[in-house]
Protein backbone atom coordinates (compact mmCIF):
# COMPACT_ATOMS: atom_id res chain seq x y z
CA UNK A 1 0.00 0.00 0.00
CA UNK A 2 2.60 2.38 0.85
CA UNK A 3 4.01 1.45 -2.28
CA UNK A 4 1.19 2.63 -4.40
CA UNK A 5 1.20 5.91 -2.15
CA UNK A 6 4.68 6.81 -2.78
CA UNK A 7 4.06 6.05 -6.78
CA UNK A 8 0.27 8.46 -6.66
CA UNK A 9 2.86 11.00 -5.02
CA UNK A 10 5.34 10.82 -7.41
CA UNK A 11 2.92 10.91 -10.46
CA UNK A 12 1.17 13.90 -8.93
CA UNK A 13 4.44 15.65 -8.39
CA UNK A 14 5.31 14.91 -11.91
CA UNK A 15 1.77 16.01 -13.61
CA UNK A 16 2.24 19.26 -11.30
CA UNK A 17 5.79 19.82 -12.67
CA UNK A 18 4.66 19.23 -16.76
CA UNK A 19 1.29 21.88 -15.75
CA UNK A 20 3.75 24.61 -14.43
CA UNK A 21 6.12 24.01 -17.34
CA UNK A 22 2.89 24.43 -19.98
CA UNK A 23 1.43 27.35 -18.17
CA UNK A 24 5.86 28.85 -18.22
CA UNK A 25 5.59 27.76 -21.97
CA UNK A 26 2.32 29.78 -22.92
CA UNK A 27 3.21 32.58 -21.03
CA UNK A 28 6.19 32.56 -22.93
CA UNK A 29 4.43 32.07 -26.21
CA UNK A 30 1.91 35.50 -25.51
CA UNK A 31 5.12 37.44 -24.48
CA UNK A 32 7.12 36.53 -27.73
CA UNK A 33 3.65 37.21 -29.84
CA UNK A 34 3.48 40.90 -27.89
CA UNK A 35 6.85 41.30 -28.64
CA UNK A 36 6.38 40.49 -32.46
CA UNK A 37 3.48 43.03 -32.65
CA UNK A 38 5.18 45.96 -30.55
CA UNK A 39 8.08 45.76 -32.97
CA UNK A 40 6.35 47.37 -35.79
CA UNK A 41 4.77 50.08 -33.61
CA UNK A 42 7.62 51.19 -32.12
CA UNK A 43 10.31 50.65 -35.08
CA UNK A 44 9.81 51.32 -38.71
CA UNK A 45 13.82 50.27 -39.61
CA UNK A 46 14.18 47.65 -37.12
CA UNK A 47 11.02 45.86 -37.77
CA UNK A 48 11.63 45.52 -41.63
CA UNK A 49 15.36 44.00 -41.20
CA UNK A 50 15.12 41.67 -37.52
CA UNK A 51 12.49 39.38 -39.21
CA UNK A 52 14.67 38.79 -42.17
CA UNK A 53 17.09 37.03 -39.31
CA UNK A 54 18.10 34.00 -38.86
CA UNK A 55 15.41 32.18 -36.49
CA UNK A 56 18.09 31.79 -33.90
CA UNK A 57 18.93 35.13 -33.64
CA UNK A 58 15.54 37.14 -34.25
CA UNK A 59 14.10 36.58 -31.32
CA UNK A 60 16.76 37.89 -29.31
CA UNK A 61 17.55 40.83 -31.47
CA UNK A 62 14.20 41.68 -31.59
CA UNK A 63 13.88 41.65 -27.36
CA UNK A 64 17.63 43.38 -27.08
CA UNK A 65 16.39 46.70 -29.54
CA UNK A 66 12.67 46.48 -27.04
CA UNK A 67 14.95 46.71 -24.50
CA UNK A 68 16.75 49.58 -25.49
CA UNK A 69 13.81 50.97 -26.51
CA UNK A 70 12.20 51.10 -23.16
CA UNK A 71 15.74 52.51 -21.95
CA UNK A 72 15.11 55.27 -24.78
CA UNK A 73 11.35 56.29 -24.11
CA UNK A 74 12.48 56.74 -20.65
CA UNK A 75 15.65 59.58 -21.67
CA UNK A 76 13.13 60.81 -24.18
CA UNK A 77 10.70 61.63 -21.82
CA UNK A 78 10.49 66.02 -21.60
CA UNK A 79 8.03 65.48 -17.99
CA UNK A 80 11.09 63.72 -15.89
CA UNK A 81 13.42 65.57 -14.00
CA UNK A 82 16.79 64.17 -14.97
CA UNK A 83 17.22 62.44 -11.38
CA UNK A 84 13.80 61.04 -11.42
CA UNK A 85 14.66 59.59 -15.18
CA UNK A 86 18.26 58.36 -13.60
CA UNK A 87 16.25 56.35 -10.86
CA UNK A 88 14.28 54.80 -13.88
CA UNK A 89 17.12 54.23 -15.69
CA UNK A 90 18.65 52.80 -12.66
CA UNK A 91 15.41 49.95 -11.67
CA UNK A 92 15.23 48.96 -15.39
CA UNK A 93 19.15 47.96 -14.85
CA UNK A 94 17.42 46.20 -12.40
CA UNK A 95 14.53 44.28 -14.05
CA UNK A 96 16.60 43.53 -16.92
CA UNK A 97 19.32 41.80 -14.49
CA UNK A 98 16.09 40.10 -12.55
CA UNK A 99 16.58 42.00 -9.87
CA UNK A 100 13.30 43.97 -9.44
CA UNK A 101 9.86 43.30 -10.40
CA UNK A 102 9.42 44.42 -13.99
CA UNK A 103 5.60 44.81 -13.18
CA UNK A 104 6.04 47.35 -10.48
CA UNK A 105 8.65 49.23 -12.81
CA UNK A 106 5.75 49.34 -15.19
CA UNK A 107 3.26 50.39 -13.15
CA UNK A 108 5.31 53.16 -11.59
CA UNK A 109 6.49 54.28 -14.81
CA UNK A 110 3.81 54.26 -17.64
CA UNK A 111 1.42 56.88 -15.94
CA UNK A 112 4.54 59.48 -15.44
CA UNK A 113 4.89 59.23 -19.23
CA UNK A 114 2.91 62.43 -21.03
CA UNK A 115 1.68 63.18 -24.43
CA UNK A 116 4.93 63.23 -26.19
CA UNK A 117 5.30 59.76 -26.32
CA UNK A 118 3.89 57.52 -28.57
CA UNK A 119 1.05 55.33 -27.85
CA UNK A 120 3.12 52.22 -28.83
CA UNK A 121 5.85 53.20 -26.36
CA UNK A 122 3.46 53.64 -24.05
CA UNK A 123 2.68 50.27 -24.42
CA UNK A 124 5.76 48.97 -24.02
CA UNK A 125 6.68 50.87 -20.87
CA UNK A 126 3.41 49.08 -19.93
CA UNK A 127 4.09 45.78 -21.05
CA UNK A 128 7.87 45.34 -19.39
CA UNK A 129 6.81 42.17 -17.97
CA UNK A 130 6.33 40.48 -21.65
CA UNK A 131 9.50 41.78 -22.67
CA UNK A 132 11.06 40.27 -19.87
CA UNK A 133 8.97 37.50 -19.84
CA UNK A 134 11.26 36.89 -23.16
CA UNK A 135 14.47 38.04 -22.02
CA UNK A 136 14.38 35.22 -18.96
CA UNK A 137 13.82 32.40 -21.80
CA UNK A 138 17.24 33.38 -22.78
CA UNK A 139 20.36 31.30 -22.27
CA UNK A 140 23.00 32.64 -19.89
CA UNK A 141 25.03 33.74 -22.26
CA UNK A 142 22.24 35.51 -24.18
CA UNK A 143 20.98 37.22 -20.37
CA UNK A 144 24.28 38.35 -19.58
CA UNK A 145 24.81 39.93 -22.78
CA UNK A 146 21.93 41.95 -22.30
CA UNK A 147 22.13 42.72 -19.30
Amino acid sequence: MRRIRGAAGNLLKENCRMIAQASASAARRNAEAYQARILPAVSRTFALTIPQLDARLRTVIANAYLLCRIADTIEDERALPGDVKQQFHDRFTRVVASTEDPASFARNLAPLLNGNTLDAERDLVANTPAVIEVTDGFNLAQRESLA
